[in-house]
């Protein structure tokens, strides 16, 4: 009974662990992993996912900002 009990235990503590190394990316997200495939990671196709523990999450959001020219500029043109 013990033997199955310590099986059971390593069981639950390997699956937590590949758990806490698996990464998948959001709709609107890009996983950038770095670092060298054979420290004990492996890169991941086009799929968004990620098995590793070098990566690093990176929004796609877009952002928006207003850009407003200072009064006077103006091109060679004469646009402002």
């Amino acid at each position: 009974m013990v033997i199955y009990r310590l099986g059971v235990l390593t069981l639950l503590f390997i699956m937590n662990w590949a758990a806490r190394l698996y990464r998948k990316a959001g709709p609107h997200e890009a996983l950038i992993v770095y670092g060298s495939a054979t420290r004990g990671g492996s890169r991941s196709g086009n799929d968004g996912v990620a098995f590793d523990r070098n990566c690093h999450d990176l929004s796609l959001e877009l952002m928006s900002f207003d850009v407003a020219a200072a009064t006077g500029l103006y091109t060679k043109q004469g646009v402002a």
